[in-house]
């Protein structure tokens, strides 16, 4: 009998594939309504990105 996360996976997976352009487009409307925090999120990223950079180097 397979997982219950092994079949919510499943599930999500096929959910996102059938529907790849509504949540495409919803991702896009909410950047498009929210660009300070698309920008505080990109900051955060590169900050964490550079941080980890000099840690290997």
């Amino acid at each position: 009998m397979p997982n219950l996360d092994e079949v919510r996976k499943e599930y999500m997976r096929e959910y996102r594939k059938q529907n790849r352009e509504r949540i495409r487009q919803k991702q896009r409307e909410w950047r498009e309504n929210n660009p300070d925090k698309v920008k505080e999120i990109y900051e955060r990223f590169w900050m964490r990105k550079a941080k980890e950079l000099q840690h290997n180097t």
